[in-house]
């Protein structure tokens, strides 16, 4: 997907002069991406949320009556520190102080994990968090422009009829298979999660959309960064 395919998130995001957002060519790519990155910066100490939005036709939001989808990237966290963290997935609104959803990424903290959320992205991403649904059983230190800092992962929000919502979450591992060419596979500690429609298992009732899909940085310090790449997004079109 290109640049020009996503909007900024509005509401209360912290703005382009807050966290300076874009593509470049000086950093390292994933195994089998191109030439190009997308990263953000916080400038500010401001707690908040900076991101974009899909905003293509059928995807801004995703259409049709209980439809999710799948989003995937590579992602890493370029600076050390329990101060922000990445994270995409699906939201139902473009305010990420409002808008609740399903998202997936690199927790904050020295020693990250991946994990799954369910709440909104200014809520931040804390591993040991209320609204963390599941987190990987691994955890990871390594930053900055390395070509193993990268994380190729997936996310599925897929809406049953019945106001059930499915969510999976899957790795490739960018050391035997690049981004264009992926293996996705299960993530030890992140099983199959059902948010079932009575919101038992949460305390909260699933969210069936309409979704936009995001991605962003959530932070709380000056100087952090993340990057991402090789974003896909697909559209749930049954039942």
């Amino acid at each position: 997907m290109a640049q020009a395919d996503w909007a900024d998130l509005s509401g209360s995001a912290l703005d382009s002069t807050d966290v300076p957002r874009g593509v470049t060519a000086a950093l390292t790519v994933p195994p089998g991406g191109t030439a190009f990155t997308y990263g953000f910066r916080s400038e500010v100490s401001t707690i908040g949320f900076a991101g974009k939005y899909c905003a293509l036709t059928n995807f801004s939001p995703i259409t049709g009556s209980r439809k999710g989808g799948s989003i995937r990237c590579a992602v890493k966290r370029y600076a050390s520190g329990a101060n922000f963290a990445p994270m995409f997935g699906f939201i139902q609104g473009v305010d990420p102080t409002t808008s609740s959803g399903y998202m997936v990424g690199l927790s904050e903290a020295d020693a990250y994990n991946i994990v799954l959320k369910k709440g909104v992205p200014s809520g931040g991403l804390d591993a040991s968090g209320s609204d963390i649904i599941r987190a990987s059983t691994a955890s990871w230190t390594a930053v900055g422009d390395g070509v193993t800092v990268w994380k190729h992962l997936r996310l599925d929000v897929l809406v049953n009829p019945h106001d059930e919502v499915v969510l999976n979450v899957y790795e490739n591992d960018l050391t035997a298979n690049d981004v264009d060419a992926p293996v996705w596979a299960a993530i030890t500690g992140m099983d199959s999660f059902i948010d079932d429609a009575n919101g038992i298992l949460t305390g909260s009732l699933p969210y069936t959309g309409p979704f936009y899909p995001f991605f962003g940085m959530y932070t709380e310090g000056v100087g952090v960064s993340v990057l991402y790449d090789h974003f896909e997004v697909l559209r749930q079109t049954a039942p």
